[in-house]
Protein backbone atom coordinates (compact mmCIF):
# COMPACT_ATOMS: atom_id res chain seq x y z
CA UNK A 1 0.00 0.00 0.00
CA UNK A 2 1.40 3.50 -0.99
CA UNK A 3 1.88 5.75 2.31
CA UNK A 4 -0.87 8.77 1.62
CA UNK A 5 -3.06 6.81 -0.46
CA UNK A 6 -6.87 8.06 -0.09
CA UNK A 7 -10.43 6.69 -1.09
CA UNK A 8 -9.97 8.59 -4.46
CA UNK A 9 -7.30 6.47 -5.65
CA UNK A 10 -9.92 3.84 -5.69
CA UNK A 11 -13.33 5.34 -6.73
CA UNK A 12 -13.77 6.79 -10.07
CA UNK A 13 -15.62 10.09 -8.92
CA UNK A 14 -17.49 11.40 -12.18
CA UNK A 15 -19.46 13.87 -13.59
CA UNK A 16 -20.84 16.13 -16.90
CA UNK A 17 -21.66 19.02 -18.22
CA UNK A 18 -24.82 19.32 -16.88
CA UNK A 19 -23.84 18.26 -13.27
CA UNK A 20 -20.13 20.06 -13.07
CA UNK A 21 -19.73 20.77 -9.30
CA UNK A 22 -18.94 18.32 -6.82
CA UNK A 23 -20.76 17.57 -3.03
CA UNK A 24 -18.80 17.39 -0.08
CA UNK A 25 -17.76 13.80 -0.41
CA UNK A 26 -15.98 14.60 -3.21
CA UNK A 27 -13.64 16.42 -0.09
CA UNK A 28 -13.88 13.22 2.08
CA UNK A 29 -12.42 10.81 -1.06
CA UNK A 30 -9.88 13.25 -1.61
CA UNK A 31 -8.53 14.00 2.10
CA UNK A 32 -9.03 11.18 4.25
CA UNK A 33 -6.29 8.85 4.37
CA UNK A 34 -7.67 4.99 4.23
CA UNK A 35 -5.96 2.41 7.08
CA UNK A 36 -4.49 -0.06 5.61
CA UNK A 37 -6.94 -3.04 6.15
CA UNK A 38 -9.75 -1.05 4.57
CA UNK A 39 -6.79 0.04 1.55
CA UNK A 40 -6.18 -3.71 1.27
CA UNK A 41 -9.59 -4.57 0.81
CA UNK A 42 -9.88 -1.97 -1.83
CA UNK A 43 -6.87 -3.73 -3.92
CA UNK A 44 -8.78 -7.45 -3.70
CA UNK A 45 -9.57 -7.46 -7.11
CA UNK A 46 -13.02 -6.81 -9.22
CA UNK A 47 -13.92 -3.89 -11.82
CA UNK A 48 -14.66 -0.38 -9.63
CA UNK A 49 -17.75 1.34 -10.03
CA UNK A 50 -17.85 4.84 -10.48
CA UNK A 51 -19.56 7.36 -8.23
CA UNK A 52 -21.94 10.24 -9.91
CA UNK A 53 -22.54 13.10 -7.14
CA UNK A 54 -25.75 14.19 -7.58
CA UNK A 55 -25.70 17.94 -7.30
CA UNK A 56 -28.71 19.50 -5.43
CA UNK A 57 -29.95 22.85 -3.52
CA UNK A 58 -32.66 20.52 -1.10
CA UNK A 59 -33.78 17.07 -0.79
CA UNK A 60 -36.76 18.06 -2.35
CA UNK A 61 -35.23 18.73 -5.81
CA UNK A 62 -33.96 15.16 -6.18
CA UNK A 63 -36.64 13.47 -7.27
CA UNK A 64 -36.89 15.71 -10.22
CA UNK A 65 -32.76 16.00 -10.97
CA UNK A 66 -33.06 12.12 -11.19
CA UNK A 67 -35.81 12.25 -13.93
CA UNK A 68 -33.31 14.17 -16.20
CA UNK A 69 -30.50 12.33 -15.70
CA UNK A 70 -28.46 11.02 -18.97
CA UNK A 71 -29.02 8.22 -20.79
CA UNK A 72 -25.67 6.30 -20.55
CA UNK A 73 -25.71 7.49 -16.41
CA UNK A 74 -29.00 5.56 -16.12
CA UNK A 75 -27.78 3.00 -17.70
CA UNK A 76 -24.75 2.35 -15.88
CA UNK A 77 -26.50 2.44 -12.39
CA UNK A 78 -28.90 0.38 -14.02
CA UNK A 79 -26.97 -2.72 -15.02
CA UNK A 80 -24.67 -2.03 -11.31
CA UNK A 81 -22.00 -0.13 -13.09
CA UNK A 82 -22.77 2.93 -10.98
CA UNK A 83 -23.70 4.36 -7.66
CA UNK A 84 -25.24 7.58 -7.28
CA UNK A 85 -24.19 9.74 -4.23
CA UNK A 86 -26.72 12.11 -2.55
CA UNK A 87 -24.17 14.26 -0.30
CA UNK A 88 -26.47 15.69 2.27
CA UNK A 89 -23.92 16.08 4.39
CA UNK A 90 -22.56 19.41 5.43
CA UNK A 91 -25.85 21.02 7.19
CA UNK A 92 -29.40 21.56 6.36
CA UNK A 93 -33.20 20.45 7.00
CA UNK A 94 -34.13 16.81 7.84
CA UNK A 95 -34.96 14.39 5.27
CA UNK A 96 -38.35 14.96 4.76
CA UNK A 97 -40.06 11.75 4.67
CA UNK A 98 -42.14 13.16 0.86
CA UNK A 99 -38.56 13.32 -0.39
CA UNK A 100 -37.23 9.97 0.70
CA UNK A 101 -40.44 8.68 -0.34
CA UNK A 102 -40.66 10.32 -4.27
CA UNK A 103 -36.88 9.11 -4.71
CA UNK A 104 -36.99 5.97 -3.44
CA UNK A 105 -40.55 6.06 -6.16
CA UNK A 106 -38.60 6.72 -9.10
CA UNK A 107 -35.49 4.93 -8.06
CA UNK A 108 -37.95 1.90 -8.71
CA UNK A 109 -39.21 3.23 -11.77
CA UNK A 110 -36.03 3.68 -13.51
CA UNK A 111 -35.07 0.13 -12.44
CA UNK A 112 -32.24 1.07 -10.42
CA UNK A 113 -30.42 -1.76 -7.85
CA UNK A 114 -31.86 -1.29 -3.99
CA UNK A 115 -28.35 -0.33 -3.61
CA UNK A 116 -27.69 2.50 -6.47
CA UNK A 117 -28.59 5.26 -4.12
CA UNK A 118 -26.15 6.46 -1.16
CA UNK A 119 -26.99 9.22 1.15
CA UNK A 120 -24.39 10.94 3.33
CA UNK A 121 -26.27 12.25 5.77
CA UNK A 122 -25.98 14.45 9.15
CA UNK A 123 -28.21 13.10 11.09
CA UNK A 124 -27.07 10.75 13.88
CA UNK A 125 -30.61 8.51 14.04
CA UNK A 126 -30.71 8.51 10.20
CA UNK A 127 -30.72 4.62 10.79
CA UNK A 128 -33.76 4.83 13.06
CA UNK A 129 -36.03 7.01 11.07
CA UNK A 130 -35.29 5.42 7.68
CA UNK A 131 -36.66 2.09 10.02
CA UNK A 132 -39.72 3.86 10.77
CA UNK A 133 -39.96 4.92 7.61
CA UNK A 134 -39.87 1.01 5.42
CA UNK A 135 -42.48 0.29 7.87
CA UNK A 136 -44.38 2.88 7.12
CA UNK A 137 -44.21 1.86 3.15
CA UNK A 138 -42.75 -1.42 2.63
CA UNK A 139 -40.31 -3.40 1.03
CA UNK A 140 -41.44 -2.13 -2.30
CA UNK A 141 -39.53 0.85 -2.25
CA UNK A 142 -36.08 1.16 -2.64
CA UNK A 143 -34.03 1.80 0.81
CA UNK A 144 -31.26 4.21 0.03
CA UNK A 145 -28.24 3.67 1.87
CA UNK A 146 -26.76 6.20 4.41
CA UNK A 147 -24.16 7.02 6.73
CA UNK A 148 -23.74 9.98 8.92
CA UNK A 149 -20.71 12.04 7.62
CA UNK A 150 -21.05 15.90 9.05
CA UNK A 151 -18.53 17.79 7.38
CA UNK A 152 -18.56 20.77 9.11
CA UNK A 153 -18.22 18.97 12.25
CA UNK A 154 -14.78 17.33 10.46
CA UNK A 155 -13.56 20.38 8.76
CA UNK A 156 -13.76 21.93 12.17
CA UNK A 157 -12.16 19.62 14.06
CA UNK A 158 -9.26 18.88 11.78
CA UNK A 159 -8.24 23.00 11.62
CA UNK A 160 -8.25 23.21 15.28
CA UNK A 161 -5.91 19.68 15.08
CA UNK A 162 -3.69 21.40 12.45
CA UNK A 163 -4.63 18.39 10.22
CA UNK A 164 -5.95 20.93 7.65
CA UNK A 165 -5.57 24.71 6.90
CA UNK A 166 -8.38 27.29 7.62
CA UNK A 167 -10.32 26.97 4.65
CA UNK A 168 -8.15 27.67 1.48
CA UNK A 169 -5.97 30.61 3.63
CA UNK A 170 -2.21 30.05 3.48
CA UNK A 171 -1.72 29.73 7.33
CA UNK A 172 -0.57 27.31 9.68
CA UNK A 173 -2.44 24.94 12.01
CA UNK A 174 -4.25 26.90 15.29
CA UNK A 175 -2.47 24.19 17.57
CA UNK A 176 0.46 23.05 16.35
CA UNK A 177 1.60 21.36 19.36
CA UNK A 178 0.83 20.60 23.12
CA UNK A 179 2.43 23.41 24.10
CA UNK A 180 0.45 26.11 21.85
CA UNK A 181 -2.55 24.43 23.06
CA UNK A 182 -1.38 24.50 27.04
CA UNK A 183 -0.40 28.29 26.33
CA UNK A 184 -4.02 28.90 25.22
CA UNK A 185 -5.42 27.17 27.91
CA UNK A 186 -3.70 29.09 30.29
CA UNK A 187 -5.07 32.52 28.07
CA UNK A 188 -8.66 31.74 28.33
CA UNK A 189 -8.64 30.30 32.29
CA UNK A 190 -6.34 33.16 33.52
CA UNK A 191 -8.48 35.87 31.79
CA UNK A 192 -11.51 34.47 34.06
CA UNK A 193 -10.80 33.28 37.27
CA UNK A 194 -10.19 35.78 39.76
CA UNK A 195 -7.87 38.41 36.98
CA UNK A 196 -11.56 39.61 34.92
CA UNK A 197 -11.53 42.97 33.83
CA UNK A 198 -14.33 45.32 35.25
CA UNK A 199 -17.34 45.69 32.96
CA UNK A 200 -16.94 42.07 31.40
CA UNK A 201 -20.15 40.65 30.86
CA UNK A 202 -21.58 36.91 31.64
CA UNK A 203 -22.27 35.33 29.35
CA UNK A 204 -21.72 35.06 25.48
CA UNK A 205 -24.46 34.25 23.14
CA UNK A 206 -23.97 34.18 19.35
CA UNK A 207 -27.10 33.72 17.50
CA UNK A 208 -26.95 34.57 13.62
CA UNK A 209 -30.02 33.05 11.49
CA UNK A 210 -32.91 34.47 13.29
CA UNK A 211 -34.90 30.44 14.17
CA UNK A 212 -37.46 30.26 16.02
CA UNK A 213 -35.69 29.21 19.08
CA UNK A 214 -33.07 31.83 18.71
CA UNK A 215 -35.95 34.41 18.76
CA UNK A 216 -37.48 33.03 22.01
CA UNK A 217 -34.18 33.05 23.43
CA UNK A 218 -33.58 36.67 23.00
CA UNK A 219 -36.87 37.34 23.98
CA UNK A 220 -36.54 35.78 27.19
CA UNK A 221 -33.13 37.57 27.73
CA UNK A 222 -35.19 40.45 27.53
CA UNK A 223 -38.23 38.95 29.74
CA UNK A 224 -35.73 38.28 32.43
CA UNK A 225 -33.87 41.47 32.42
CA UNK A 226 -30.52 40.06 31.45
CA UNK A 227 -29.37 40.82 27.66
CA UNK A 228 -27.47 43.47 29.29
CA UNK A 229 -25.55 40.69 31.10
CA UNK A 230 -24.66 39.05 27.70
CA UNK A 231 -22.26 39.81 24.84
CA UNK A 232 -25.07 38.64 22.22
CA UNK A 233 -25.09 38.83 18.65
CA UNK A 234 -28.28 38.63 16.49
CA UNK A 235 -29.10 38.69 13.10
CA UNK A 236 -32.50 40.67 13.79
CA UNK A 237 -36.17 40.13 12.86
CA UNK A 238 -38.33 42.52 10.91
CA UNK A 239 -35.43 43.99 9.23
CA UNK A 240 -35.45 43.60 5.63
CA UNK A 241 -38.06 40.76 5.70
CA UNK A 242 -41.44 40.93 4.29
CA UNK A 243 -44.53 41.35 6.31
CA UNK A 244 -45.48 37.78 5.35
CA UNK A 245 -42.36 36.28 6.41
CA UNK A 246 -42.42 38.31 9.86
CA UNK A 247 -46.46 37.67 10.20
CA UNK A 248 -45.13 33.46 9.50
CA UNK A 249 -42.37 34.24 12.33
CA UNK A 250 -44.91 35.18 14.81
CA UNK A 251 -47.43 32.44 13.58
CA UNK A 252 -44.32 29.77 14.37
CA UNK A 253 -43.44 31.52 17.70
CA UNK A 254 -47.48 31.56 18.71
CA UNK A 255 -47.14 27.34 19.06
CA UNK A 256 -45.06 27.94 22.45
CA UNK A 257 -46.26 28.41 25.65
CA UNK A 258 -43.84 30.93 26.11
CA UNK A 259 -45.37 33.07 23.71
CA UNK A 260 -47.93 34.10 25.99
CA UNK A 261 -45.36 35.57 28.73
CA UNK A 262 -42.84 36.94 25.91
CA UNK A 263 -44.74 38.93 22.87
CA UNK A 264 -44.83 41.69 24.49
CA UNK A 265 -41.44 41.93 23.92
CA UNK A 266 -41.72 41.30 19.88
CA UNK A 267 -42.02 45.08 19.19
CA UNK A 268 -38.47 45.79 20.87
CA UNK A 269 -36.71 43.09 19.88
CA UNK A 270 -37.82 44.25 16.49
CA UNK A 271 -36.91 47.28 16.83
CA UNK A 272 -33.51 46.41 18.33
CA UNK A 273 -31.99 45.37 14.46
CA UNK A 274 -29.27 43.20 14.15
CA UNK A 275 -26.80 43.22 17.30
CA UNK A 276 -22.91 42.58 16.83
CA UNK A 277 -20.23 41.36 19.22
CA UNK A 278 -17.62 44.12 21.02
CA UNK A 279 -14.68 44.70 18.69
CA UNK A 280 -16.12 44.71 15.38
CA UNK A 281 -17.36 41.17 15.26
CA UNK A 282 -20.40 40.26 13.42
CA UNK A 283 -23.76 38.36 13.20
CA UNK A 284 -22.27 37.86 9.37
CA UNK A 285 -18.97 37.46 7.83
CA UNK A 286 -19.53 39.93 4.81
CA UNK A 287 -15.30 39.62 4.38
CA UNK A 288 -15.43 35.91 2.47
CA UNK A 289 -14.12 34.53 5.83
CA UNK A 290 -15.63 31.21 7.16
CA UNK A 291 -18.16 32.28 10.15
CA UNK A 292 -18.05 28.18 10.57
CA UNK A 293 -14.51 28.33 10.64
CA UNK A 294 -14.05 31.70 13.00
CA UNK A 295 -13.52 31.09 16.87
CA UNK A 296 -13.93 34.47 18.99
CA UNK A 297 -11.37 33.54 21.74
CA UNK A 298 -11.30 37.37 22.73
CA UNK A 299 -15.07 37.21 23.51
CA UNK A 300 -14.66 33.75 25.52
CA UNK A 301 -12.02 35.56 27.49
CA UNK A 302 -14.20 38.51 28.22
CA UNK A 303 -16.79 36.42 29.36
CA UNK A 304 -18.18 33.26 31.54
CA UNK A 305 -20.12 31.25 30.11
CA UNK A 306 -21.69 30.42 26.62
CA UNK A 307 -25.43 30.27 25.46
CA UNK A 308 -25.24 27.80 22.50
CA UNK A 309 -28.07 28.11 20.25
CA UNK A 310 -27.86 25.06 17.85
CA UNK A 311 -28.88 24.40 14.53
CA UNK A 312 -31.83 22.68 15.62
CA UNK A 313 -34.67 22.53 18.51
CA UNK A 314 -37.57 20.93 17.22
CA UNK A 315 -36.95 18.49 14.65
CA UNK A 316 -38.55 14.79 15.09
CA UNK A 317 -35.93 12.30 14.10
CA UNK A 318 -32.78 14.11 14.03
CA UNK A 319 -29.51 14.18 16.05
CA UNK A 320 -26.42 15.82 15.27
CA UNK A 321 -24.53 18.24 16.77
CA UNK A 322 -22.66 21.72 14.42
CA UNK A 323 -19.84 23.26 14.92
CA UNK A 324 -22.18 26.07 17.13
CA UNK A 325 -21.23 23.05 20.19
CA UNK A 326 -17.30 23.00 19.41
CA UNK A 327 -16.86 26.72 19.94
CA UNK A 328 -17.11 26.50 23.86
CA UNK A 329 -14.83 23.24 23.93
CA UNK A 330 -12.24 25.04 22.44
CA UNK A 331 -12.84 28.17 23.81
CA UNK A 332 -12.68 26.62 27.36
CA UNK A 333 -16.47 27.61 28.17
CA UNK A 334 -18.83 25.97 30.48
CA UNK A 335 -22.11 26.09 28.11
CA UNK A 336 -26.36 25.62 28.29
CA UNK A 337 -27.48 24.64 24.96
CA UNK A 338 -30.59 25.74 23.55
CA UNK A 339 -30.80 22.33 20.70
CA UNK A 340 -32.43 19.16 19.92
CA UNK A 341 -32.77 16.67 23.05
CA UNK A 342 -30.03 14.59 23.82
CA UNK A 343 -27.17 17.21 22.41
CA UNK A 344 -24.96 16.85 26.23
CA UNK A 345 -25.45 12.93 25.56
CA UNK A 346 -23.86 13.07 22.26
CA UNK A 347 -21.18 15.55 23.59
CA UNK A 348 -20.68 12.95 26.09
CA UNK A 349 -20.64 10.47 23.53
CA UNK A 350 -17.79 11.72 21.57
CA UNK A 351 -15.50 11.88 24.87
CA UNK A 352 -16.21 15.31 25.97
CA UNK A 353 -17.22 16.89 29.71
CA UNK A 354 -20.36 18.78 30.73
CA UNK A 355 -21.11 20.47 33.61
CA UNK A 356 -24.03 18.11 35.71
CA UNK A 357 -23.54 19.30 39.35
CA UNK A 358 -22.80 22.48 38.61
CA UNK A 359 -25.30 23.03 36.01
CA UNK A 360 -28.80 21.32 36.20
CA UNK A 361 -28.30 20.09 32.75
CA UNK A 362 -32.14 18.28 33.07
CA UNK A 363 -33.18 20.25 30.16
CA UNK A 364 -31.01 18.17 27.98
CA UNK A 365 -33.63 15.05 28.69
CA UNK A 366 -36.30 16.59 28.50
CA UNK A 367 -38.20 15.53 25.00
CA UNK A 368 -40.33 18.08 24.73
CA UNK A 369 -39.08 21.81 23.07
CA UNK A 370 -41.34 23.82 25.98
CA UNK A 371 -40.11 22.35 28.93
CA UNK A 372 -36.75 22.01 27.61
CA UNK A 373 -36.45 25.62 26.70
CA UNK A 374 -38.11 26.15 30.28
CA UNK A 375 -35.15 24.29 32.11
CA UNK A 376 -32.73 25.52 30.26
CA UNK A 377 -33.47 29.08 30.28
CA UNK A 378 -33.67 29.32 34.13
CA UNK A 379 -30.03 27.56 33.93
CA UNK A 380 -28.86 31.03 31.67
CA UNK A 381 -30.71 33.12 34.67
CA UNK A 382 -29.24 32.24 37.50
CA UNK A 383 -25.60 31.53 36.10
CA UNK A 384 -25.99 35.47 34.76
CA UNK A 385 -27.23 36.60 37.61
CA UNK A 386 -24.16 35.43 39.73
CA UNK A 387 -21.89 37.71 41.64
CA UNK A 388 -18.62 37.98 40.78
CA UNK A 389 -17.44 35.14 43.96
CA UNK A 390 -19.84 32.64 42.73
CA UNK A 391 -18.41 33.02 39.45
CA UNK A 392 -15.24 32.90 40.07
CA UNK A 393 -15.97 29.36 42.22
CA UNK A 394 -18.33 28.06 39.55
CA UNK A 395 -15.02 28.58 36.96
CA UNK A 396 -12.99 27.11 39.40
CA UNK A 397 -14.65 24.43 39.99
CA UNK A 398 -15.61 23.13 36.03
CA UNK A 399 -11.71 24.30 35.26
CA UNK A 400 -10.89 20.27 34.98
CA UNK A 401 -13.76 20.11 32.75
CA UNK A 402 -12.80 23.01 30.36
CA UNK A 403 -9.01 21.90 30.51
CA UNK A 404 -10.02 18.14 28.88
CA UNK A 405 -12.59 19.07 26.64
CA UNK A 406 -9.91 21.58 25.10
CA UNK A 407 -7.20 18.92 25.05
CA UNK A 408 -9.78 16.43 23.62
CA UNK A 409 -11.56 18.30 20.71
CA UNK A 410 -7.85 19.12 19.50
CA UNK A 411 -5.88 15.57 20.20
CA UNK A 412 -8.94 13.50 21.30
CA UNK A 413 -11.78 14.07 18.85
CA UNK A 414 -10.07 13.52 15.51
CA UNK A 415 -9.76 9.72 15.99
CA UNK A 416 -13.26 9.55 17.54
CA UNK A 417 -14.90 11.34 14.54
CA UNK A 418 -12.79 9.27 12.24
CA UNK A 419 -14.19 6.24 13.81
CA UNK A 420 -17.78 7.23 14.11
CA UNK A 421 -18.19 9.24 11.27
CA UNK A 422 -14.98 9.14 8.25
CA UNK A 423 -14.67 5.17 8.16
CA UNK A 424 -17.90 4.48 8.65
CA UNK A 425 -19.36 6.57 5.01
CA UNK A 426 -15.52 4.60 3.38
CA UNK A 427 -16.75 1.45 4.27
CA UNK A 428 -20.18 2.01 3.20
CA UNK A 429 -19.08 3.06 -0.05
CA UNK A 430 -16.24 0.87 -0.43
CA UNK A 431 -18.56 -2.08 0.01
CA UNK A 432 -21.51 -0.88 -2.60
CA UNK A 433 -18.02 -0.07 -5.13
CA UNK A 434 -16.86 -3.48 -4.89
CA UNK A 435 -19.80 -4.86 -5.13
CA UNK A 436 -19.95 -6.89 -8.53
CA UNK A 437 -22.22 -5.56 -11.06
CA UNK A 438 -25.41 -7.17 -11.83
CA UNK A 439 -25.42 -9.88 -14.84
Amino acid sequence: MRAGQTLSDYVELVSDEGNPRRPNIYSLLECTTLPESLAERFECGGERKFLYPLVFDTMLNVPGILKTLKDPVVAAVQDGRGVIVLDDSCEGPPLAENAVTQIATIARELNFPPDALVIINHNMDYGRWMDGWAARHGAGLHRPLSVYYHSWVVSVTEMLAGLRRKDTQLIGPMFPDPDSLEQHIERQLGARIGDRAAGNKQFLAMNFAARTHRILLMLDLIDRDILSRGEVSFGGVGRKLSPATVEAQREELAYFFQWSRLKRHWDALTAMGPLTLPGGDRPHDPSGGSLILDFDFEAHRRTAFSVVTESDFTARGLRRITEKSLKPLIGLHPFITIGLPGTLRTLRQLGFKTFDGLINEDYDAAFDAEIRFELATQEIHRLATMDRRATDLFLYEAAPALIHNARHVVFGLPAVLRETMVLPALEALEGITRKPAAL
